[in-house]
């Protein structure tokens, strides 16, 4: 879904005019039918992917290689809650780049044709960006990003040991 800012003296990017997300679905659906409302969704492909397979990766060998230590064999919510932190961490580091390359795609404004206006497809968007920002312009919002998906993949890897835990005592 395409965002604009409500306070018109910190836009940034093109803002578009939409006075409600329902309005924002109407107009696309009057514009380009079921294809606008789906228009750009290949671009969270590569970032869903990437983010599920950092995440579920160093979660494994995080807690495997902290399981040897007394503190944390002792303590599975500790090793579970550790694992995920880096995990979370680690998802935030990898994925950054891809949410920036989404949120341009997402947000930038469109010709009549449904063309967008600064960037061509998802390698361009990354390209352009790359080269006019830097390194660093792929990561910006990063801090943001940390302290949203890792207390998400803290709580969902606790939470879902600990289910796990009692659903082994339930059925045994």
């Amino acid at each position: 879904m395409q965002s604009q800012s409500a306070e018109k003296s910190i836009t940034a990017g093109y803002q578009h005019q939409h006075t409600s997300e329902w309005a924002a679905y109407k107009s696309h659906w009057q514009k380009a039918g079921i294809s606008g409302l789906y228009r750009q969704c290949f671009v969270n492909t590569p970032r869903i992917f990437n983010s599920a397979a950092i995440q579920l990766t160093t979660l494994s060998i995080v807690g495997d290689w902290l399981k040897p230590i007394k503190t944390f064999s002792e303590n599975p919510v500790l090793l579970t809650f550790c694992s995920a932190l880096v995990s979370g961490t680690c998802v935030a580091i990898f994925m950054q780049p891809f949410d920036v390359i989404s949120i341009r795609l997402y947000n930038q404004g469109t010709d009549s044709s449904g063309k967008g206006l600064l960037y061509r497809s998802y390698f361009d968007a990354y390209y352009k960006i790359f080269k006019i920002e830097g390194f660093f312009g792929l990561y910006k919002g990063v801090f943001s990003t940390w302290m949203r998906i890792g207390p998400h993949t803290v709580l969902c890897f606790c939470f879902y040991e600990q289910l796990e835990r009692i659903y082994c005592l339930v059925v045994k």
